[in-house]
């Protein structure tokens, strides 16, 4: 068991107000991510535990954002704290999905995992990456997108772009041709 890392959490910004169903109290956020890292395979145990401290570390810190790559992880917490605006999930190599992401999320990083898909996109995410994983879809991509970069996937297709998409990158995926560019973007490769 490790340490309450959750002090202070109620005067985070971006921490849901109560009665969201999302965590509120340390005690409540310890049971959570104690319990994932409990179920944790033996070979991911420590993978587990070592995340679980950087989350700790992100929430008692107000750290806005949130690196758990070169874990081994297979999964992810369903409950991110709420208040990060930036996830960076890199060289996994097993991770195939994600949890729901926390809504003010402006930079999703997910590069060299095993993902097969992606969930909702949070409407202020600006910057997507997450190349060198086994996406064969993307979801709708929000409004105010403007980078995109998907190399390496399975691709087949890729969901209209947002008109201020700057960078697209779509290099090493199965793609025979891309949905209409938006007028200002900048480069695609």
């Amino acid at each position: 068991m490790y340490r309450t890392c959750g002090r202070g959490i109620r005067d985070t910004p971006g921490i849901p107000p109560s009665g969201s169903g999302a965590p509120q109290t340390p005690a409540e956020y310890d049971a959570v991510w104690s319990e994932w890292k409990g179920a944790a395979p033996a070979e991911e145990l420590r993978g587990r535990a070592a995340t679980v401290q950087r989350i700790c570390t992100c929430l008692n810190n107000g750290s806005r954002e949130l690196n758990v790559g070169e874990s081994g992880l297979t999964a992810l917490p369903d409950c991110l704290p709420a208040h990060i605006t930036t996830l960076v999930i890199p060289h996994n190599n097993y991770l195939t999905s994600l949890p729901t992401l926390p809504s003010g999320l402006e930079v999703l990083t997910v590069e060299d995992n095993q993902l097969t898909s992606l969930p909702p996109l949070p409407s202020g995410l600006e910057v997507l990456t997450v190349e060198d994983n086994q996406l064969t879809s993307l979801p709708p991509l929000p409004a105010g997108l403007v980078v995109l970069t998907v190399s390496g996937n399975q691709l087949t297709s890729l969901p209209p772009l947002p008109a201020g998409l700057q960078t697209l990158s779509v290099a090493g995926n199965q793609l025979t041709s891309l949905p209409p560019l938006p007028q200002d973007y900048r480069c695609c490769w």
